[in-house]
This record gives C-alpha cells, structure tokens and sequence, in this order.
C-alpha cells in the first residue's frame, strides 16, 4: 500500500507530538527545541505556519515555514522534523510541503538552513530540488555560546520539478495556505 500524505495547519493540541519528536535522540543538535511557550510564540507570529505532515490518517512529521515580511516571495523551511527517520516519510511530506508553497501565489522562493555536517538532512533536500548556494560562517548561536556554520539551500519556483517522492499522493485540504 502507498502511503497517503495530508499537510494539515497545527495547533496548539499538536505542541505535544512536535515537542515529543524536537527532542528524539539526535534532533535538539540538528533541528533545535522550544519550549511550549516559545511555541506557541512562534505560533502566533505573522507569517508563520507550523504544518503536519500526516501519512495514512497520523502525524509523521511537522514543519515550521515562515514567509518573509519584504513581499519578495521567499518562504523558510525554518524546521523540518520526522517522527521515525528513514521509512520515506520524510520525502512525502517534503514533497508535499514544496507543491503547496509553490501553487501558493507569490513564492518564488523556498529556502533553509541546513548544519553542513547533516549528510541525510542533505541528502533528501538535495533529491527533492534543492540547491546549495553557500555556508553562512558561524550563523547558528548555540547555548554554550559557540558559533557553528550553517549551509544554505534553496529550491526556485523555475526550477525543474524534482520527481514526485516514490508513492506520492498527496492532499493538501488547506492548498491555498
């Protein structure tokens, strides 16, 4: 059976599932935490939009996007965080995330950061269209005070679709978003 994507908006009763799956082994070093109220926050900021990514009926995966203010029609893929890494899930999600910000008028572009040290983050942006365009040196402050580079990534509207993640069908009921 090919797993079915739907993109749904999160709200607040999400915060527990996003909250759970910032924190799994490996993922406060790669994608970063907040606390509920630093959420909820985020939340509620003018052009931001904290997406579900559910696969056969239940979460899978979130994402945090984030419209630029300056009307130049750049989109932030802010985070992007799976429950359970390497089932695929992730590319339908993803997949899914950039069809709909692409048939949401204006965007034009869809960027993200991405540690250079996160070959399987890397990977799958890379094989969904997206392309690296330089490191900002020492961008991503840590709590112990370091700096550590980050590496950007983007993906255009004009660009070559990249091929539908395997087993892609995808609704998205809120397409317009």
């Amino acid at each position: 059976m090919k797993p079915g994507v739907t993109l749904r908006d999160a709200t607040e009763a999400d915060l527990d599932f996003i909250m759970t799956t910032e924190r799994l082994p490996g993922r406060p070093e790669t994608v970063g935490t907040f606390s509920r109220q630093a959420h909820l926050g985020q939340m509620a900021r003018d052009g931001t939009r904290y997406v579900l990514g559910d696969v056969n009926g239940g979460p899978a995966g979130f994402a945090v996007l984030r419209r630029d203010a300056d009307d130049m029609g750049n989109l932030q893929l802010h985070r992007f965080a799976m429950r359970q890494a390497g089932i695929g899930h992730g590319a339908l999600i993803l997949d899914a995330l950039i069809r709909q910000a692409f048939a949401t008028s204006g965007i034009e572009r869809l960027w993200l950061d991405v540690l250079p040290g996160n070959s399987v983050a890397r990977r799958l942006y890379g094989k969904l269209g997206f392309r690296e365009e330089g490191v900002m040196r020492g961008a991503l402050g840590l709590p112990d005070g370091s700096r550590r580079d980050l590496l950007l990534m983007a993906r255009l509207r004009r660009d070559p679709p990249a091929e539908p993640a395997q087993g892609a069908p995808w609704a998205t009921p809120d397409a317009a978003g």
